[in-house]
């Protein structure tokens, strides 16, 4: 909440250094207006600039003036899918018109106040417009739900998912049969793939490499993709990845050490020079050659992996994709203050199954 209480002032602080003008000149007639009312609210009642409200009566009546044109234009066209635009214009001229409406008299001392061309009863035309994109969302929800009960896609369904969101968001929380729809809606949406993994005749080792690619739905699924590796996990699936890993290589540590000598010269004591009377009177530094054998040690390992990825249509028996995916990990590490330790044999394959793990998801994405 704080993060985003301090957005809101940035951009009110980054508003703020441009003119009203600035935003009159490139069209944007509301932000101009905003930044009119700031300065007519600081200014004393009955002593209002007289530059600030021809201003603020130019841009409110431009606004209004190309709203109506393109209102006008919506109208003229007769066309159902245009009333959600419809709406949001009636919201934009309703809310204009309620802050004008709450500013302090707008008058200067010669007594000139500007003149606003109101749009009268804006607040039912703004409830009758949202009604009607109300009831245009809902009926092409139904009909994108149609589409996909009668061809099987999928897409339809998650068309008709955004507009009710967008419905019960934007115009009503109930309507009509909406929330019944939207659970109807997201359930179509949906693809369901049955993930199945096998691995090639003599490879070890599978259930490692399987458990490292992590194919737990908690990891695989997405807003419209779900995945199984339980065959009676429903009755029918959309889709069957079949995987099957082609080769498992994980290689053996290689250790070597390296030594070097450095030699520096560090101090050792003082040379010192007396007087007649035994006094100091000079100390030179006296130094000594220090050799220091430095050890670096290096470990290494290296693993790589190849499986196959056949994504089957459950509906046409086709395939619908085929891919084969490669994967590679290679460890490399050394220190000169202790013996560094490369993964463990299982250690390997997991990172190399994690190595594979994008590719994967890349491979569902194309069917869902």
């Amino acid at each position: 909440m704080k993060s985003s209480s301090l957005f809101i002032l940035c951009i009110f602080v980054f508003s703020a250094c441009y003119s009203p003008q600035h935003f009159a000149q490139k069209g944007q007639y509301d932000k101009a207006i905003d930044q009119y009312s700031f300065k007519l609210r600081d200014q004393k009642p009955n002593r209002k600039k007289t530059k600030d409200l021809e201003g603020v009566e130019a841009v409110f009546n431009q606004a209004q003036s190309r709203d109506s044109a393109e209102l006008a234009q919506l109208f003229a066209a007769g066309e159902a899918e245009h009333w959600p635009r419809i709406n949001e214009i009636h919201r934009q001229i309703q809310a204009r018109q309620n802050k004008i409406s709450k500013l302090p008299a707008l008058r200067n001392k010669k007594g000139y106040a500007p003149q606003f061309s109101m749009v009268e009863n804006i607040a039912a035309l703004e409830s009758d417009s949202r009604r009607k994109a109300a009831s245009y969302l809902y009926q092409r929800a139904q009909d994108l739900l149609s589409i996909t009960e009668t061809s099987g896609m999928r897409q339809p369904a998650r068309e008709a998912y955004a507009l009710l969101r967008e419905l019960k968001s934007n115009y009503f929380p109930f309507w009509e049969n909406a929330n019944a729809l939207l659970d109807s809606a997201y359930r179509a949406g949906k693809t369901h793939i049955l993930i199945e993994t096998s691995a090639q005749n003599g490879l070890s080792d599978e259930d490692t490499f399987w458990s490292g690619l992590d194919l737990s739905p908690k990891n695989l699924n997405q807003d419209w993709l779900i995945c199984y590796t339980d065959p009676g996990a429903r009755e029918r699936f959309d889709f069957r990845a079949r995987c099957r890993l082609v080769s498992l290589y994980v290689g053996s540590e290689s250790t070597s050490e390296t030594t070097r000598i450095e030699t520096k010269q560090v101090e050792d004591g003082y040379d010192e020079t007396r007087d007649s009377s035994g006094h100091v009177i000079s100390r030179t530094p006296r130094y000594k050659c220090e050799t220091t054998t430095i050890t670096t040690y290096f470990s290494s390992r290296s693993a790589n992996a190849s499986m196959v990825i056949e994504i089957i249509d459950e509906t046409t028996g086709q395939v619908a994709t085929s891919n084969t995916l490669f994967g590679d990990y290679q460890f490399d590490e050394n220190s000169e203050l202790f013996r560094p330790m490369s993964p463990t044999y299982w250690g390997m394959i997991h990172r190399v199954a994690g190595d594979l793990e994008w590719d994967f998801r890349r491979e569902l994405r194309k069917v869902y």
